[in-house]
């Protein structure tokens, strides 16, 4: 066997073990105490997208960078809220005010926060769509 059919058999061996490992990869489960980073590399590998590795929110430094990016856009929302609360309060007859409102309140009045995840699937809006009235009815 010369050398160029050696390598067309070992890129045809190494089609069919990538083939292999991705079906048991599906089959199984992650060990319990496993860490994230396992388990998504893992399940890169399984789907060939080993170049999303680093670009996930499971990622240490993506994972800070898209928490700093959400604080500051809530703080933003939560400062134009304290103004325009602040300043309908101002309008109310002193005779009629209650006490100033506090962060808390406003907050409480104004935004929501829900976190779910159930599973992570490729997006399909047709199928989010179809499942948020099973997660309104959980709430």
């Amino acid at each position: 066997m010369n050398k160029s059919e050696q390598i067309q058999r070992l890129k045809a061996d190494s089609i069919s073990t990538l083939e292999s490992l991705q079906k048991e990869a599906l089959a199984r489960r992650f060990l319990v105490g496993s860490h994230n980073g396992v388990r998504l590399k893992k399940s890169l590998a399984g789907i060939q997208r080993l170049d999303l590795e680093r670009r996930t929110l499971l990622t240490p430094e993506v994972h800070q960078a898209h928490a700093e990016k959400l604080s500051k856009r809530y703080e933003t929302i939560l400062q134009k809220l304290r103004l325009k609360s602040h300043n309908n309060w101002s309008k109310i007859p002193k005779a009629y005010r209650l006490s100033k409102p506090t962060d808390t309140e406003i907050a409480g009045n104004h935004l929501r926060f829900l976190t779910l995840v159930d599973s992570v699937t490729a997006v399909d809006a047709n199928q989010t769509i179809f499942l948020i009235p099973t997660f309104v009815h959980i709430f």
